[in-house]
């Protein structure tokens, strides 16, 4: 009886687990959470080893002194749980493994009318704190302020919160070729076929051929440019010579641009979109986020972060993304996987991006509970084998490839959009022919038989 009061005491007043109470030569231990009559008190002490001095002084039983007590089940015992935000990843992993030790759960929430998600965290601690439940789970994030007065479990996953810009707009197909080369590389082109033209005029002048005129030459030059055959290839071999090297160099550059430009053509690529903070801040475009997340940027000693307190707009984050849907001129922070799921509800991934993956901040959810407290640390040890096991994240998994749309293919269909700048240059270079046609046809009819009539 001396032994039970004991024990009683040291479990109301500190809960201490591991104790061995030696009463004359008997020692006794104590095992909470034993049978369901049991539940968290202490109505009968185990007797686990007697010394016996007669017997060269040692123990009668040789039993351990310090067995584990953390119980693999707890018969149906009831625990009270206080929730800060709800959340459904959470709340799946911790009905898995309350189930798992048969554990008996009432739920303690915050009050509903308070919607500020700290002020409800704080309400939860409040009630792990005073008492009134032995964990405290929901949305409550792992800080060194909190673990000063309460034990935390493992974390079950990551939160991460990135920033989200309009993505870049597609490059116009129009002026594909201009982005191939660079303007100096075409300018030299021009500068080369010109001096090629003049050496060629030069060279022909002293050989045996019928020297040609400025402008064959020039239209030779341009054939083989193209890679299409010319109206004479020369005997000369100094000329020979000369014309088979530009048409090496020609036949090089045109698989070269022929290569880029039906890329270009199929995918014209994007403009630059925004990258860092600096960028954001310097573009002029407005951004905002919930009043929540502003916790992330307004205790920062950065003066980019305080920039980005200070300017910021309060929006929810589905007015948030909505409006870089319908401007293309905003941006917002938010829960990526949050976020992802409203883009891919919305079929909005082309027209939202994620800025960068530096400027993130990583959020560790957890549950805390009663300091030393005995259903903590099975509840811990459970956690670890569901972390280990990837069953949280086969849970968290599964709400959210909910929302993804999984494509059986992809291709990509060739259509006339992707032939504009073909089409543009044939019709620019008929309208060019046309043109000439008509130009000789307007100096035969008039300059032409005047001078044969003459």
């Amino acid at each position: 009886m001396e032994a039970l009061c004991i024990a009683q005491e040291l479990w109301k007043s500190i809960q201490v687990i591991n104790v061995v109470i030696v009463i004359s030569s008997e020692i006794y231990t104590y095992f909470p959470y034993n049978s369901l009559k049991y539940c968290g008190d202490i109505k009968e002490v185990n007797l686990i080893d007697i010394w016996d001095n007669d017997n060269g002084r040692n123990f009668v039983y040789e039993e351990n002194l310090f067995p584990d007590k953390i119980p693999k089940h707890f018969h149906g015992c009831p625990i009270n749980v206080s929730v800060g935000n709800n959340s459904t990843e959470e709340h799946n992993i911790g009905e898995s493994v309350f189930k798992s030790l048969n554990l008996k759960v009432t739920y303690l929430s915050a009050d509903p009318d308070v919607t500020d998600r700290f002020e409800r965290i704080r309400m939860a601690m409040q009630y792990l704190v005073f008492g009134n439940s032995e964990i405290a789970m929901g949305g409550i994030p792992l800080v060194v302020d909190i673990t000063m007065f309460a034990d935390h479990l493992f974390p079950y996953f990551d939160l991460q919160y990135k920033w989200f810009v309009p993505c870049g707009k597609l490059q116009s197909r129009i002026d594909t070729p201009l982005r191939i080369f660079s303007t100096s590389v075409y300018i030299a082109l021009v500068v080369i076929i010109l001096l090629l033209n003049i050496i060629l005029k030069l060279l022909s002048k002293y050989s045996e051929e019928r020297p040609s005129g400025i402008f064959t030459l020039l239209y030779n030059i341009w054939a083989i440019s193209l890679g299409v055959s010319i109206e004479k290839f020369p005997c000369s071999y100094k000329l020979r010579i000369l014309l088979f090297s530009w048409i090496c160099f020609s036949f090089a550059l045109n698989v070269i641009f022929q290569t880029f430009f039906t890329s270009y053509i199929v995918d014209p690529g994007v403009e630059k979109q925004i990258s860092t903070l600096e960028e954001l801040l310097e573009s002029g475009i407005r951004f905002g986020y919930r009043q929540v997340e502003d916790r992330f940027y307004k205790d920062s000693s950065f003066r980019v972060h305080k920039e980005i307190s200070r300017k910021r707009e309060n929006c929810e984050r589905s007015d948030c993304i909505q409006e870089i849907v319908d401007t293309g001129k905003f941006a917002t922070f938010g829960e990526v996987q949050a976020v992802e799921n409203y883009i891919d509800d919305n079929d909005v991934s082309n027209l939202v991006c994620v800025m960068n993956d530096l400027d993130t901040f990583t959020i560790k959810p957890v549950a805390f509970g009663r300091k030393g407290s005995i259903i903590l640390s099975a509840l811990d040890r459970m956690f670890m084998l569901y972390i280990e096991s990837g069953i949280c994240n086969k849970k968290y998994n599964e709400r959210n490839m909910k929302h993804k749309k999984v494509r059986q293919e992809e291709f990509l269909v060739f259509q006339i959009k992707h032939l504009v700048t073909a089409f543009c240059a044939l019709l620019t270079g008929c309208f060019m022919g046309l043109m000439v046609l008509i130009c000789e046809i307007i100096n035969y009819r008039y300059v032409c038989r005047n001078q044969i009539v003459k």
